[in-house]
């Protein structure tokens, strides 16, 4: 992908997916440049840009034409304008029934990588959820950022759940209604959190710079129902987190959130 500056300048092409991860390190564009800077799965551009213009070049051309995607989408944000509320401010959302997700430990996995799939494992969860028994590491090697040594890799989690006839998309939020919409209709979301200090009690850690959870209700009050991989049991990982404190978490690291469906499925929005 590469952007197109007000001043009308062009950037370098910047290797923002690379699907599948080649199996081994291969060299990057620049990192970070005049225009932007490169984030694993992200753009952050450093000035004002009025277009993108996006290609694609098959890395593995033996391997076409299964690997050829279906679909695209993009996730564009400017944090100028983007608002979010202050965690005391956000209304409670309505009560939804708790979805009846089946629970994964990422404690389950192999010693030298077992705290660094939050983002399989909750995928895996969502995936079983739809009928879909897929191994956790099964789909953690496919979501796998290889140039970066990543799991957290948004693009590379959508596209692996395609390959399950599913899909998917990234949405950045500063409100809980499409998260609530997407459960009331069946569909958990997988959240985006960060928090420090034990702020988020009920968690299995006191702070994490990035972590990955499961969205599959709401009480209706001040709670959320998560299921938060990082427990070691579905007796503590099914947990309901305080909406206060989790919209800190969630809201104030981006509010990013992840929405995959089933085979077939569609979002209805207000109003369809």
């Amino acid at each position: 992908m590469r952007v197109r500056t007000v001043a009308g300048k062009i950037s370098q092409w910047y290797p923002l997916v690379r699907w599948p991860s080649p199996p081994e390190t291969v060299p990057d564009a620049e990192e970070e440049d005049e225009y932007g800077r490169m984030a694993t799965d992200t753009i952050m551009l450093h000035q004002p840009t009025t277009a993108f213009q996006y290609g694609l070049t098959p890395l593995f051309p033996d391997q076409l034409p299964a690997d050829v995607p279906s679909g695209l989408s993009f996730l564009l944000t400017d944090t100028a304008t983007l608002v979010y509320p202050a965690p005391g401010d956000v209304p409670p959302p309505p009560r939804v029934t708790p979805l009846p997700v089946p629970y994964r430990s990422q404690a389950d996995n192999p010693p030298d990588i077992r705290w660094r799939v939050c983002l399989p494992t909750a995928a895996a969860m969502v995936l079983h959820h739809y009928g879909q028994e897929v191994p956790t590491l099964v789909l953690a090697d496919r979501i796998l950022d290889r140039i970066h040594g990543r799991y957290g890799h948004w693009a590379h989690a959508v596209a692996a759940v395609s390959e399950y006839g599913g899909t998917g998309w990234v949405a950045r939020l500063n409100s809980w209604d499409p998260i609530v919409r997407s459960v009331q209709q069946g569909y958990p979301v997988l959240i985006s959190i960060a928090f420090s200090n034990g702020s988020l009690h009920g968690a299995p850690m006191t702070s994490t710079a990035g972590h990955f959870l499961v969205v599959a209700g709401f009480d209706g009050g001040n709670r959320v129902l998560c299921l938060d991989p990082a427990h070691r049991n579905a007796a503590t990982g099914v947990v309901w987190y305080d909406i206060y404190e989790l919209s800190d978490a969630w809201l104030g690291h981006g509010g990013t959130a992840l929405f995959l469906l089933p085979p077939g499925a569609t979002l209805t929005e207000p109003g369809d």
